[in-house]
């Protein structure tokens, strides 16, 4: 393969632009030792739009409370020292102090992203003479939380888990549909 002069490639990027050097080179998987790649554009090249897949999609949306629900939950679990709670309380109920040691924050400050979580319905408390113990609210809150470990760990669909995770969601909400038509 033929390498180009580094000044030449300066000299190149200077006089044009990206989309004209991609085009230069297309069909060509190599520039200097480098994979070209391209990016997807985030927008449609031709403004349009589809009346027939909006209204499809229109009628499926949901009102706008849960969006702003499901916004909420996201944003508590965007915190790293809320996602380590939760993840501790997968495995096990634990106490205030249990949780300041293992995040290594005060009690108070346990205390207020415990308020958080438990705001959102995602941790339950209980007292236990002295101790306040916090377990997760339900199996939806674990199931949750292990897709989305499943998806930042290696977002693999095929992971031998997944299997497993979206039987019991499938239980889940099933269960939880029988008990909104028993009501």
């Amino acid at each position: 393969m033929q390498r180009i002069a580094p000044s030449f490639l300066v000299y190149l990027c200077a006089t044009i632009t990206m989309k004209q050097l991609l085009k230069c080179f297309m069909g060509k998987e190599w520039l200097m030792g480098f994979p070209l790649t391209t990016q997807l554009p985030a927008a449609c090249s031709v403004p349009c739009t589809d009346a027939e897949r909006i209204a499809i999609s229109r009628a499926q949306l949901l009102d706008e409370r849960t969006y702003a629900g499901l916004a909420d939950l996201f944003r508590a679990l965007g915190d790293p020292t809320r996602a380590k709670i939760i993840y501790s309380l997968l495995h096990q109920d634990l106490c205030t102090c249990d949780l300041a040691e293992l995040t290594g924050i005060s009690q108070p400050a346990v205390s207020q992203h415990i308020r958080i979580l438990r705001g959102l319905r995602l941790v339950r408390s209980r007292r236990a003479g002295k101790q306040v113990f916090h377990s997760l609210d339900d199996a939806h809150i674990a199931i949750l939380l292990q897709v989305g470990l499943s998806h930042v760990r290696d977002g693999d669909a095929g992971h031998p888990e997944m299997e497993r995770l979206l039987g019991q969601f499938t239980a889940v909400v099933s269960g939880a549909l029988e008990e909104g038509e028993g009501a």
